[in-house]
């Protein structure tokens, strides 16, 4: 007995011990608590720290919710995180309760969704889905990652019945692709219908029908990919849907392809168009008569910027009906601004792809070099020829240049491309009549001396090189160089003044005769030499001789020691070779 009632104290006692080590620990916590609160960090006002809380939200993908680490960290930042609605303001669909969560905490803020059904988790997404459609009146911004099961799909479009009456963005990309072509279809009518702040609406590699209630009046950005899809689309469904959404500012149609004519060329008042007033861009990629014969019946102002991706069928004088297109939209009105083009160049991408580029502001040609005014292009053709010869690169180009409206480009840059011929030259670009400025690199200006000296007779329109002997002899007849008649800037970079561009003339040569031919008809060249091989000092000097304002830093990049061909045991004198001006006459006086 007295045993038992020797524990009794004792108990009492652990008891009490426990008791004050209980508050003892409190009162180190509450310690601990003051001491925290004395760190910078932690005395950051609610309103900044809640700021730097959402911006670090926005540094991670829909799917990354490592920004949720905040919320324990300690109390204080937890309690400010809760408290924070714009942090919560993001849907990520992980499973119901999470969705429910975010919707709890985001309180009647605006609400940016991202349902990605690639992943395993499909069900439980569609499941958090619904939960947000009876919020859809306060979603902003929506976007669907599709996946290959045809089922889930179809129970998330039964969700969209709710009215979306802040939507501004609906963004529908089906990347999954099976045989039997794309598994999901974007219903015909989604919301009721009733979203009327809808702006962007973006459908990737699905199918839809064209008189969905998306496409309404308020939409002013339009993305639609139609890759790996075949739709059967007539021209008329496609204008009449791009008829509701007047508005629009801003139309992406990739692999849109509608039923064309096998051979199409633009007849201005035939057939359907559809004016979009407001288009700032306009981008088509399709087969090139499916390009142009789209083009051709949208129309919009003349400062609206077109990118164009163009693909061969069979033919690659395809391109000329989207050159055809492109120039029905440069007609000048009367009593309107003229936007014409000004500025033009091109880039060859690969042996099978090249792409054009105009611009309606005249650029100076070195802006046009160091591709400063690229994002401000009025005209991008990109064309394309998968399956054909390298040589069919100049093809295409000539056929783009010849229906283009280039008459009114007044600089010109032509990038390291191939050796055109001087006749190449001719045919390219003889319809620019107005280019005043024209900067030249690498191999494709070596026959451009040539190409320079040929004339036309205004009288006879044939080509002259020599004396007059064709035509009429009563009339007048005056010589017109054949290529930039206008040209007064023309600038050389990386050429070879010793390449051969004939038999009996040098690039030097030349282009000497092409100085003075112009000086005799008052066109004064200027001449500017940048890091051009086997140029030197004389041919400077001798370029001034017949008229040219030359332009050159000086630098030498020779293929041969200077001072060995000046040297007395040279078999041919350096100076003596370049200072003879070559004529026709030296072919005259060798046969005496």
């Amino acid at each position: 007995m007295s045993a038992v009632r020797d524990k009794e104290p004792v108990e009492r006692v652990r008891e009490q011990i426990d008791q004050e080590i209980a508050q003892l620990r409190q009162s180190v916590q509450v310690l601990i608590a003051r001491r925290n609160e004395l760190a910078p960090v932690l005395r950051l006002p609610v309103e900044l720290l809640s700021e730097v809380f959402v911006l670090n939200a926005t540094t991670h993908s829909p799917d990354d919710l490592r920004w949720t680490n905040v919320a324990y960290v300690c109390q204080y930042w937890r309690s400010v995180a809760v408290q924070t609605p714009r942090l919560w303001t993001c849907i990520n669909f992980k499973a119901e309760p999470w969705v429910a969560l975010q919707l709890e905490r985001s309180k009647n803020m605006p609400l940016v969704a991202h349902v990605d059904l690639r992943a395993r988790q499909f069900v439980s997404k569609c499941e958090g889905f619904g939960l947000l459609a009876r919020s859809m009146d306060r979603v902003r911004r929506l976007t669907i990652s599709s996946g290959e099961m045809r089922g889930t799909v179809h129970k998330l479009w039964r969700h969209m019945t709710y009215p979306a009456p802040i939507l501004e963005s609906f963004v529908f990309h089906n990347p999954s692709q099976t045989r039997a072509g794309p598994t999901s279809h974007v219903p015909t009518q989604l919301f009721r219908g009733e979203c009327p702040s809808l702006q962007y609406v973006e459908l990737r590699q699905c199918t839809w029908c064209w008189a969905t209630t998306l496409f309404s009046h308020t939409v002013t950005h339009l993305t639609l990919d139609g890759h790996n899809v075949q739709m059967r689309t007539s021209l008329e469904e496609i204008l009449s849907a791009l008829e509701l959404m007047p508005n629009l500012e801003w139309l992406d149609l990739d692999h849109i392809t509608p039923e064309v004519p096998w051979f199409f060329i633009p007849n201005v008042g035939v057939g359907q168009f559809v004016h979009l007033a407001r288009l700032k861009f306009l981008r088509i990629d399709a087969l090139a008569l499916n390009t142009a014969i789209m083009l051709y019946h949208i129309s919009f102002p003349m400062e609206t910027q077109l990118a164009l991706c163009c693909d061969a069928f069979r033919r690659l004088d395809e391109f000329i009906a989207v050159g055809h297109a492109i120039s029905s939209k440069y007609r000048r009105e009367e009593g309107m601004e003229d936007r014409r083009l000004k500025s033009f160049t091109f880039k060859p991408h690969s042996s099978q792809a090249l792409e054009l580029i105009a611009w309606n502001q005249p650029y100076s040609a070195d802006e046009l070099h160091n591709d400063a005014r690229s994002s401000d292009a009025a005209v991008r053709l990109l064309l394309r020829w998968e399956g054909r010869e390298p040589d069919f690169s100049v093809a295409s180009l000539l056929y783009a240049c010849r229906a283009l409206p280039l008459e009114t480009v007044r600089t010109f840059y032509v990038p390291e491309y191939v050796s055109l011929t001087g006749q190449a030259w001719i045919e390219l670009f003889s319809g620019m009549k107005n280019v005043s400025s024209v900067w030249v690199q690498g191999r494709s200006a070596t026959h451009l001396p040539d190409a320079l000296r040929r004339e036309n007779c205004s009288q006879c329109r044939i080509d002259i090189t020599g004396e007059m002997s064709v035509g009429d002899p009563m009339r007048q007849h005056t010589r017109v160089p054949s290529l930039f008649p206008l040209l007064h800037t023309l600038t050389l970079e990386e050429v070879d003044f010793t390449g051969d561009t004939c038999p009996d003339a040098c690039f030097f040569w030349q282009l000497q005769d092409v100085v003075l031919e112009r000086t005799k008809q008052a066109n004064r060249l200027k001449l500017i030499i940048h890091r051009c091989r086997n140029f030197i000092l004389e041919q400077m000097q001798d370029l001034r001789m017949v008229g040219a304002d030359v332009t050159w830093t000086g630098e030498e990049i020779l293929d041969f020691d200077l001072r060995d061909v000046d040297s007395d045991d040279s078999e041919e004198d350096y100076e003596d070779y370049y200072d003879r001006a070559y004529s026709d006459d030296d072919d005259s006086d060798s046969d005496d």
